[in-house]
C-alpha cells in the first residue's frame, strides 16, 4: 500500500503542497481537505487570494455546506492579504498566526486546527527565501494537532526547478497540474473506498504506463486524501515500474 507521501524523505509530515493547473480544478483537493478536518473535530481556516466569492462558489459546486459550517465555527474564510502584507520578503506573521489560531481552536474545545493557505499565483520574490518561509519547522506542532496545505498554481514553480525540488524535499507534494483524473479518465475501474482493483486487459495497462499511469493513479488517489491498493499478477509491468521507482513507498 503506498503512502500518501509524494516525498518519502519529507520531514514535514503535517504539511502538504497541493500544485494544481489554472481553473477551477483545486477546489475539488481542498474540499476534501476541509471536511477531512472537520470530520477530525479540527477548526478550519481558509486563507484566500482569491475573491471570495469566488472561494464560496468553488467550495460550494464540491458541497461543502459553508453555512452551516460557519455557523458550527468550524470553517472560517480570510484573505491571504491579511497575513501577507505584500509581496515582499515573508515575516514571521503567517507562523506566528497559525500559532496563535491553533490555541485558540483548543481552547473552543477543537482538537487542532487545519489551515488552508490558498497562495494561487502569489509568492514572495526571490523564491529561494520563500521556499524557507514554507519550510519552516514551526509551521507544525510537536502534538500533530497544526496541519496545513498550502496550495499553488503551478506558474509560481515555472523556471524555478531547484526551488520546487529543495520544497519537496521538505514536505510532501501533490502535482495536479497535469491532471488529477487521468487514470480514472484513461481505464475502466472499480473503486471501493480506498482500493482500486485493477479491471483492464494486460494490453491496456501496457498502452497507459508509458503514459503515466502509475504516477497518475497515485496522483489523483492522494488528491482525493485516500490511500491505493493496486491489485496485479505477479510480473506485472506494474512491478517493475515499482523497481524502477524506489522512492514511491509501496507494496504488493
Amino acid at each position: 500500500m503506498p503512502s500518501l507521501e509524494s516525498s518519502p524523505t519529507a520531514s514535514h509530515s503535517d504539511q502538504t503542497i497541493l500544485i494544481h493547473g489554472p481553473g477551477t480544478e483545486k477546489f475539488g483537493p481542498i474540499s476534501k481537505y476541509i471536511i477531512d478536518g472537520v470530520s477530525q473535530h479540527n477548526r478550519v481556516i481558509y486563507f484566500h487570494h482569491d475573491e471570495e466569492t469566488t472561494i464560496r462558489e468553488g467550495l460550494s459546486r464540491q458541497g461543502i455546506d459553508l453555512t452551516r459550517y460557519t455557523l458550527k465555527g468550524s470553517l472560517r474564510l480570510q484573505s491571504l492579504g491579511s497575513v501577507y502584507a505584500n509581496k515582499g520578503i515573508p515575516e514571521d506573521t503567517p507562523i506566528e498566526l497559525a500559532q496563535e489560531l491553533l490555541a485558540e481552536a483548543k481552547t473552543l474545545g477543537n482538537e487542532g486546527l487545519s489551515v488552508v493557505l490558498d497562495y494561487d499565483d502569489f509568492a514572495v520574490r526571490p523564491l529561494q527565501k520563500f521556499v524557507q518561509h514554507l519550510t519552516d519547522p514551526r509551521w507544525t506542532s510537536p502534538d500533530h494537532s497544526l496541519h496545513v496545505l498550502m496550495a499553488f498554481d503551478s506558474a509560481v514553480f515555472r523556471g524555478e526547478e531547484p526551488s520546487l525540488a529543495k520544497l519537496e524535499s521538505k514536505i510532501r507534494t501533490l502535482d495536479l497540474s497535469e491532471s488529477m483524473d487521468t487514470f480514472s479518465r484513461t481505464v475502466w475501474i472499480v473503486s471501493r473506498r480506498d482500493c482500486w482493483q485493477e479491471a483492464y486487459s494486460l494490453n491496456l495497462i501496457r498502452k497507459v504506463i508509458p503514459t503515466g499511469f502509475s504516477k497518475s493513479v497515485f496522483a489523483e488517489s492522494a488528491s482525493n486524501f485516500q490511500r491505493t491498493v493496486v491489485f496485479t499478477r505477479k510480473g506485472a509491468p506494474f512491478i517493475q515500474w515499482r523497481r524502477d521507482n524506489p522512492r514511491q513507498k509501496s507494496s504488493c
